[in-house]
């Protein structure tokens, strides 16, 4: 216990601010830098707002959690939504937000708390963005106001403080083994509100997860987070060791004789909460078995062949278990996915290969990729177990439209995820979120929210995914696009207007794309946005 060293703010420290004015003068600039004061970069967004950003103050940066306070007014004569975004890099980053509503003529401290993964690096930094939404729920992610960027090498990093030995005996101690093994019986039978209500404090909930849904993918295995938050089954199997305390805080060290994890406790009204946990290394940092061409990952699994797929399978796994269902459903949606779009499928001498993999872990240390699912040519990876299942429409849509030709992803992702609804039904739209609603009824919601990308603007988009959280709603409206397209003008008119627009970033392919798909619809872009919004504005609510 002596030997170990613990990085937590000691209450000595003072608070380092950091007074930011785009008036500063260049020597008082000199000054702070020479004093160790960090000085950040600041750049005007695209956006404009009527709030002020009057000063950015954090607590000792370090390794684990940290706290920035940032001290925004509101001199207009409306109330505003404020947004803070704040990211850090590094081997694994982090992004968190938060949010305040300003009445007119208020001034508002707004603390932020997060997080910086492992050592802190030399080149890392630390990007402050703001916002000034529509509302707290809604935010498009380039248009903030301002930006802050700040070089942790310019900060005075936190010292690493020694624990003071805690008997076994003692009260703290004692209170602190009860509270681990309450914790991990929370996690055994599965209960995670319960953990996020009663078990993680207001700290450790916004820096380390900043939703229950978070917490949950990242337990359940279900998204990314699994990949880059503790193990579920690694923390069952740990054992109290020895207990320390350094301020108001004690400090548990856990372990199974290969990790050893600290478990930060902090007091609150009803007992010791979870205030931090380190000391473990996320599956995305772990040694991931050599790529070697995907030689190993075929000698790893077993290959059972239908007709148009060749499926690999891990041994003793879900999917060899549910093998001649999952041959029965993925050649049956072939052959609606050709049917429905009037497809030739493809040539005989070519399947579609699919790889299952039981979990997310073990699919990113086999192949590197994270996510749920991932396409490449004509191989399809997914993760499949009891809980997960992913669509199995979309990938092969793909494949099997690829040799018509590669438009802009309007219709290119659209096609594939109204395929997904239209053989799955809207179930089959859950990894977009949305409570199992329609493409036309999620797409509603999203305008009347006030929500939108205007067709023009979709229609340049050669990928989906790098809008920022844009992703989900360019996403539906693609779909919801393709829906009115095909069901309105049948699939041969789609088909045509799919080989003839191209995927480009050149203005004068952006500007033939238009031309084309008035041409093929015989109608303006502006009158053929107004018709898909009829369609999904007058549309059943329950069967659109």
């Amino acid at each position: 216990m002596d030997k170990a060293l613990f990085d937590l703010v000691p209450p000595a420290q003072m608070l380092k601010t950091v007074t930011l004015s785009c008036g500063l003068v260049a020597i008082l600039v000199l000054a702070l830098s020479a004093m160790g004061w960090c000085v950040p970069e600041i750049s005007a967004g695209p956006a404009q707002s009527g709030l002020s950003i009057q000063s950015v103050e954090f607590e000792p940066i370090g390794s684990g959690k940290n706290v920035a306070h940032v001290s925004v007014s509101n001199p207009t004569a409306e109330q505003k939504v404020f947004l803070v975004d704040i990211r850090t890099d590094g081997r694994i980053g982090s992004e968190r937000h938060y949010t305040a509503t300003l009445k007119a003529g208020e001034r508002r401290r707004v603390r932020c708390v997060f997080y910086i993964n492992g050592p802190i690096e030399k080149n890392a930094s630390i990007t402050l963005r703001f916002y000034e939404p529509l509302s707290a729920e809604s935010r498009d992610d380039s248009q903030y106001f301002q930006q802050r960027l700040f070089s942790l090498s310019d900060f005075q990093l936190r010292t690493s403080v020694k624990l003071k030995p805690v008997p076994e005996s003692d009260i703290k101690a004692v209170q602190a083994r009860r509270a681990f093994k309450s914790f991990q019986q929370l996690v055994r039978e599965e209960y995670y509100g319960k953990i996020w209500d009663s078990v993680f404090s207001k700290d450790y909930q916004d820096a380390g997860f900043q939703s229950l849904d978070t917490f949950e993918m990242a337990m359940t295995d279900s998204d990314f987070p699994c990949l880059v938050y503790w193990d579920r089954d690694t923390l069952l199997g740990m054992r109290p060791a020895s207990v320390g305390s350094s301020s108001n805080l004690i400090v548990l060290s856990v372990t199974n004789g290969k990790e050893t994890w600290q478990i930060n406790f902090a007091p609150s009204k009803s007992g010791w909460r979870v205030d931090w946990i380190s000391g473990y290394v996320p599956t995305i940092l772990q040694p991931r078995n050599k790529d070697d061409g995907g030689r190993l990952l075929l000698a790893k699994t077993q290959t059972f062949n239908t007709q148009h797929f060749e499926i690999h399978y891990y041994k003793n796994s879900t999917a060899e278990r549910e093998l001649r269902s999952i041959a029965q459903t993925r050649e049956k949606g072939y052959a609606q996915i050709v049917e429905s779009l009037g497809l030739s499928g493809l040539p005989s001498d070519r399947k579609i290969v699919l790889f299952f993999f039981e979990d997310m872990k073990t699919k990113f240390l086999d192949t590197g990729h994270i996510g749920l699912g991932f396409a490449s040519g004509d191989t399809i990876g997914e993760v499949y177990n009891k809980k997960q299942h992913v669509d199995p429409y979309h990938e092969p849509t793909h494949i099997l439209m690829r040799p018509y030709g590669e438009p802009p992803a309007i219709l290119n992702e659209g096609v594939a995820v109204y395929m997904s609804e239209r053989l799955g039904g809207a179930p089959a739209l859950r990894y977009l979120g949305g409570r199992d609603q329609t493409l036309y009824a999620r797409t509603r919601d999203f305008k009347q929210k006030g929500e939108w990308i205007s067709l023009k603007e979709l229609l340049t988009y050669t990928d989906i995914g790098s809008q920022g959280n844009r992703t989900v709603l360019a996403y539906i409206e693609a779909g919801a696009f393709v829906k009115f397209l095909i069901e309105t003008f049948g699939k041969d008119k789609f088909l045509d207007a799919f080989k003839s627009l191209t995927a480009s970033e050149d203005p004068k392919v952006r500007r033939q794309n238009q031309q084309d798909i008035e041409r093929i619809y015989g109608s303006s872009l502006q009158k053929l946005e107004e018709d898909w919004e009829q369609s999904f504005v007058v549309s059943d609510l329950n069967g659109a």
